[in-house]
């Protein structure tokens, strides 16, 4: 509760309607977190990512691809399990 809310554009529900609504979505995601340790197997649509490039420094070549790095976005369920 104590982190930044950031949200993903993979997520479904806002990050900070997951936030908020805490109380309420914590035994969900702790079902399905159960679930997944239960059945030894992690929903297909939550191990998704974007990959996004992002330079290494400030003032390298943007065209030279050895100058980006792959920034991953996961959505928040998926971090949260």
């Amino acid at each position: 509760m104590s982190t930044t809310v950031k949200s993903s554009p993979l997520d479904i529900p806002p990050s900070p309607l997951l936030h908020d609504c805490a109380d309420l979505f914590e035994p969900i995601i702790g079902h399905m977190a159960n679930l997944s340790f239960t059945q030894g197997s992690f929903a297909r649509t939550y191990k998704t990512e974007q990959v996004l490039p992002l330079l290494k420094k400030p003032g390298v070549d943007k065209d030279d691809l050895a100058s980006d790095r792959p920034l991953s976005n996961l959505s928040t369920i998926s971090k949260i399990i």
